[in-house]
Protein backbone atom coordinates (compact mmCIF):
# COMPACT_ATOMS: atom_id res chain seq x y z
CA UNK A 1 0.00 0.00 0.00
CA UNK A 2 1.50 3.48 -0.50
CA UNK A 3 0.59 4.62 2.61
CA UNK A 4 3.28 2.25 4.25
CA UNK A 5 7.12 1.74 3.60
CA UNK A 6 9.42 3.78 1.09
CA UNK A 7 6.05 4.71 -0.45
CA UNK A 8 4.50 7.26 2.37
CA UNK A 9 6.20 9.84 1.54
CA UNK A 10 5.79 10.29 -1.70
CA UNK A 11 2.36 9.57 -1.82
CA UNK A 12 1.44 12.47 0.87
CA UNK A 13 3.70 14.79 -1.40
CA UNK A 14 1.20 13.25 -4.51
CA UNK A 15 -2.26 14.13 -2.77
CA UNK A 16 -0.67 17.35 -1.27
CA UNK A 17 -0.09 18.51 -5.01
CA UNK A 18 -3.31 17.41 -6.50
CA UNK A 19 -5.21 19.01 -3.74
CA UNK A 20 -3.15 22.30 -3.80
CA UNK A 21 -4.23 21.98 -7.82
CA UNK A 22 -8.34 22.09 -6.72
CA UNK A 23 -10.66 24.58 -6.02
CA UNK A 24 -12.06 22.62 -2.84
CA UNK A 25 -12.45 24.38 0.60
CA UNK A 26 -12.28 20.75 2.46
CA UNK A 27 -10.96 17.81 1.60
CA UNK A 28 -9.61 14.49 3.41
CA UNK A 29 -7.27 11.51 3.08
CA UNK A 30 -6.85 8.37 4.25
CA UNK A 31 -8.61 4.77 4.69
CA UNK A 32 -12.34 4.62 3.83
CA UNK A 33 -14.92 2.65 3.21
CA UNK A 34 -16.32 3.13 0.18
CA UNK A 35 -19.54 1.61 -1.50
CA UNK A 36 -21.84 2.19 -4.17
CA UNK A 37 -24.60 4.63 -3.05
CA UNK A 38 -27.99 3.14 -3.63
CA UNK A 39 -26.19 -0.40 -2.17
CA UNK A 40 -28.64 -0.51 1.31
CA UNK A 41 -26.98 -3.41 2.38
CA UNK A 42 -23.85 -1.93 1.70
CA UNK A 43 -24.32 0.41 3.59
CA UNK A 44 -25.61 -1.17 6.58
CA UNK A 45 -22.09 -3.69 6.68
CA UNK A 46 -20.19 -0.25 6.66
CA UNK A 47 -22.14 1.23 9.78
CA UNK A 48 -20.78 -1.95 11.23
CA UNK A 49 -17.42 -1.85 10.44
CA UNK A 50 -17.22 2.00 11.41
CA UNK A 51 -18.50 1.71 14.64
CA UNK A 52 -15.51 -0.56 15.35
CA UNK A 53 -12.43 1.29 12.98
CA UNK A 54 -12.30 4.22 14.28
CA UNK A 55 -9.91 6.20 11.54
CA UNK A 56 -11.91 4.82 8.70
CA UNK A 57 -13.73 7.25 7.17
CA UNK A 58 -17.63 6.92 5.31
CA UNK A 59 -18.37 7.31 1.92
CA UNK A 60 -21.93 8.55 2.61
CA UNK A 61 -23.13 10.70 -0.02
CA UNK A 62 -24.96 12.76 2.78
CA UNK A 63 -20.71 14.68 3.07
CA UNK A 64 -21.44 15.51 -0.50
CA UNK A 65 -23.70 18.46 0.83
CA UNK A 66 -21.16 20.05 3.58
CA UNK A 67 -21.12 24.08 2.26
CA UNK A 68 -18.58 26.10 4.05
CA UNK A 69 -18.77 23.48 6.48
CA UNK A 70 -15.98 20.95 7.72
CA UNK A 71 -15.76 17.00 7.87
CA UNK A 72 -14.85 15.01 10.49
CA UNK A 73 -11.68 15.07 11.00
CA UNK A 74 -9.18 12.27 9.12
CA UNK A 75 -5.27 11.35 8.71
CA UNK A 76 -5.38 14.25 6.30
CA UNK A 77 -7.06 17.12 6.28
CA UNK A 78 -7.46 19.63 4.00
CA UNK A 79 -9.11 23.22 4.24
CA UNK A 80 -9.16 26.11 2.30
CA UNK A 81 -8.07 29.14 3.66
CA UNK A 82 -11.48 31.21 4.32
CA UNK A 83 -12.53 27.59 6.30
CA UNK A 84 -9.06 27.72 8.37
CA UNK A 85 -9.41 31.38 9.18
CA UNK A 86 -13.31 30.87 10.61
CA UNK A 87 -11.88 28.38 12.85
CA UNK A 88 -9.49 30.94 14.45
CA UNK A 89 -6.53 30.67 11.91
CA UNK A 90 -4.79 27.33 12.44
CA UNK A 91 -1.82 28.58 14.83
CA UNK A 92 -3.36 26.92 17.88
CA UNK A 93 -3.78 23.74 16.24
CA UNK A 94 -0.15 24.00 14.64
CA UNK A 95 0.88 24.38 18.36
CA UNK A 96 -0.86 21.16 18.93
CA UNK A 97 1.08 18.91 16.26
CA UNK A 98 4.79 17.95 15.47
CA UNK A 99 6.27 20.41 13.10
CA UNK A 100 5.78 20.00 9.95
CA UNK A 101 2.32 18.55 10.16
CA UNK A 102 0.37 21.69 9.65
CA UNK A 103 1.87 23.15 6.41
CA UNK A 104 0.34 25.89 4.31
CA UNK A 105 -0.17 25.24 0.14
CA UNK A 106 -1.54 27.19 -2.30
CA UNK A 107 -5.15 28.90 -1.02
CA UNK A 108 -5.36 26.50 1.60
CA UNK A 109 -3.69 24.02 4.57
CA UNK A 110 -2.95 20.43 5.38
CA UNK A 111 -3.12 18.93 8.73
CA UNK A 112 -1.29 15.42 9.10
CA UNK A 113 -2.64 14.07 12.27
CA UNK A 114 -0.31 11.34 12.36
CA UNK A 115 2.69 9.39 10.32
CA UNK A 116 0.86 7.13 9.04
CA UNK A 117 -3.05 6.39 8.21
CA UNK A 118 -5.01 5.16 11.13
CA UNK A 119 -7.22 1.93 11.50
CA UNK A 120 -8.06 2.74 15.41
CA UNK A 121 -9.28 -0.49 15.74
CA UNK A 122 -11.66 -0.21 19.05
CA UNK A 123 -11.16 -3.74 20.15
CA UNK A 124 -7.38 -2.80 20.26
CA UNK A 125 -8.45 0.56 22.00
CA UNK A 126 -7.63 2.06 18.98
CA UNK A 127 -4.45 3.63 19.81
CA UNK A 128 -3.09 4.37 16.95
CA UNK A 129 -5.70 7.38 16.45
CA UNK A 130 -2.62 9.68 16.71
CA UNK A 131 -3.54 13.56 16.51
CA UNK A 132 -7.29 13.04 15.54
CA UNK A 133 -8.97 14.04 18.82
CA UNK A 134 -7.28 17.47 18.84
CA UNK A 135 -7.90 18.09 15.30
CA UNK A 136 -11.55 16.74 15.71
CA UNK A 137 -11.73 19.40 18.43
CA UNK A 138 -10.24 21.87 16.34
CA UNK A 139 -13.12 21.09 13.38
CA UNK A 140 -15.64 20.55 15.93
CA UNK A 141 -17.49 24.41 15.51
CA UNK A 142 -17.43 23.69 11.78
CA UNK A 143 -18.52 20.35 11.00
CA UNK A 144 -21.16 19.62 9.03
CA UNK A 145 -23.90 17.45 10.62
CA UNK A 146 -26.50 14.88 9.11
CA UNK A 147 -29.48 12.87 10.48
CA UNK A 148 -28.61 9.46 9.18
CA UNK A 149 -26.57 7.84 6.93
CA UNK A 150 -27.45 5.44 4.69
CA UNK A 151 -28.67 2.25 4.59
CA UNK A 152 -32.04 -0.27 5.48
CA UNK A 153 -31.44 -0.30 9.37
CA UNK A 154 -29.39 2.29 10.24
CA UNK A 155 -28.04 1.61 13.67
CA UNK A 156 -25.30 4.26 13.66
CA UNK A 157 -25.51 7.67 15.03
CA UNK A 158 -23.94 9.87 13.04
CA UNK A 159 -23.37 12.47 14.80
CA UNK A 160 -22.09 10.46 17.53
CA UNK A 161 -19.76 9.16 14.52
CA UNK A 162 -18.54 12.33 13.69
CA UNK A 163 -17.39 13.59 16.89
CA UNK A 164 -16.41 9.93 17.38
CA UNK A 165 -12.48 11.72 18.43
CA UNK A 166 -14.03 14.59 20.60
CA UNK A 167 -13.23 13.08 23.87
CA UNK A 168 -10.13 10.63 23.42
CA UNK A 169 -7.01 11.54 23.95
CA UNK A 170 -4.40 12.03 21.25
CA UNK A 171 -2.59 9.38 20.61
CA UNK A 172 1.43 8.98 19.70
CA UNK A 173 2.64 10.83 16.37
CA UNK A 174 4.57 7.64 15.22
CA UNK A 175 1.23 5.87 15.79
CA UNK A 176 2.33 2.35 13.97
CA UNK A 177 5.92 0.51 13.64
Amino acid sequence: SSAEGELLEPFVGSVESLIADLPASCATGGFAFSYWHGDRFAADQVQELLARYLGFQHSDIACNNMRDLVSEAHWLTFLSDRLAKRLGGTSKIAAAMPPGAVRKMGDGWMLRAAHRPPVGDSNRAAADVGLLPSVSRWLQPLRYTTDAFSGSKPTLDPQRWLARFDERTDGLWENRA
